[in-house]
């Protein structure tokens, strides 16, 4: 192949690399953003409050933060259900041989469903620790098992009913009506179910090893502290060496 023909290559790679990241920027970074609310939410309400045994914050703003940390979790594994849009992307996208799938296509979505889930785990990983700080450590499962549900629930109204989570502010009488009227039909309840049980074995997968991650990152700052210590550690002088 001669340099021309490889420039051509390239350059027309370049422009479906361009032209996806134009078609699908704005949604996924928005729907990116909407994911890593959580966290935030997470991190000061469970990293930076005091943490004592075997008791609950009494702060009202405390739980106002947590209320709206459960309502905008869904948010997170939402970014999974984002995935009919790599369907879409394949069948009418501008796309035009395998390869230009298998390395432009799904690695953009890759990158996106990872970051967005991940805020998932992450949240849930803080939440623990500060369950274990209180002395619940015996309540995580269940706690957890019950954020996988309420997720899925906010997943499938999103997904299929294309409800916000601001809507509980915005529209809560639309939002209680439906939910009221059609929520406990048969095919509600088992897309719900469906959702909770991916959402349980994709997270029980993805947290051993978001933890086994930081458990080696806290290694790898324990050793720099040490290498640190070493370096500032006085020599001996030459009389004190022994003879």
């Amino acid at each position: 192949m001669d340099v021309e023909a490889t420039g051509q290559l390239l350059g027309h790679w370049l422009k479906l690399a361009i032209s996806l990241w134009r078609e699908n920027a704005r949604w996924m970074l928005w729907n990116l953003l909407l994911a890593w609310v959580p966290v935030a939410l997470a991190w000061w309400l469970f990293c930076r409050s005091p943490r004592r045994p075997n008791l609950l914050p009494r702060s009202i703003l405390w739980w106002l933060v947590a209320g709206i940390f459960v309502a905008f979790l869904p948010n997170a594994p939402y970014v999974v259900t984002d995935l009919i849009h790599l369907v879409h992307d394949i069948r009418y996208g501008p796309v035009a041989s395998y390869w230009t799938v298998v390395l432009l296509v799904i690695p953009q979505y890759v990158v996106f469903v990872v970051a967005g889930f991940a805020a998932y785990v992450l949240s849930l990983i803080w939440l623990a620790d500060w369950l274990r700080a209180i002395g619940w450590s015996d309540r995580i499962p269940w706690i957890e098992q019950g954020l996988h549900g309420l997720s899925a629930i906010g997943v499938f109204l999103g997904r299929f009913w294309r409800f916000n989570s601001w809507d509980l502010i915005t529209q809560p009488d639309a939002l209680l009506d439906r939910v009221s009227t059609d929520l406990g039909a048969r095919r509600p309840l088992a897309t719900i179910g469906l959702l909770w049980v991916i959402l349980a074995i994709l997270h029980a997968l993805s947290q051993p090893l978001a933890l086994g991650y930081r458990l080696y990152r806290q290694q790898q700052q324990q050793l720099k502290q040490q290498l640190k210590q070493q370096g500032r550690s006085p020599r001996p002088r030459q009389s004190d060496r022994p003879i």
